[in-house]
């Protein structure tokens, strides 16, 4: 895998239409529990005749952690901070050879935002968006 330079990437509010300047992504991240099946009868494992080692199963549940954004502040923009669930689109920028690229879609909602107002430098500002299900991935093409 080849590093990849993805200025250009986008955040699209499907239904509120938020837009604003956006300098920084975090994608949201998955987590999914593992489910601990360790028993007093537990065997040892083959290696190690001294020692019983714990066993796992993965849950059926897993969690998408809140997305972060910075963006350029702007006073004038309306976030959706009081709006439903909608559909979010993160689109990267098309590699080498691509003509479309990489996708990361979700249902989601703002839950907080934040702004940075200084006397010298360019007004920044922050939010987070919760997933609600699943995140689908889709490579470029």
């Amino acid at each position: 895998m080849a590093a990849r330079h993805l200025f250009g990437t986008t955040v699209t509010f499907g239904t509120s239409g938020f837009a604003a300047q956006i300098t920084n992504v975090t994608p949201p991240t998955g987590t999914r529990p593992a489910l601990e099946t360790t028993h007093m009868t537990t065997a040892a494992g083959a290696e190690h005749t001294n020692a019983s080692w714990r066993t796992y199963i993965p849950s059926d549940l897993g969690n998408w952690d809140p997305m972060r954004v910075t963006m350029h502040y702007d006073p004038d923009l309306t976030p959706p901070i009081d709006e439903p669930a909608e559909t979010i689109t993160i689109q990267y920028p098309p590699a080498t050879g691509q003509s479309t690229g990489a996708t990361m879609v979700f249902s989601g909602f703002m839950t907080s935002i934040s702004a940075e107002v200084v006397m010298d430098n360019v007004a920044t500002g922050d939010y987070e968006l919760t997933v609600s299900g699943d995140v689908n991935l889709t490579q470029g093409s």
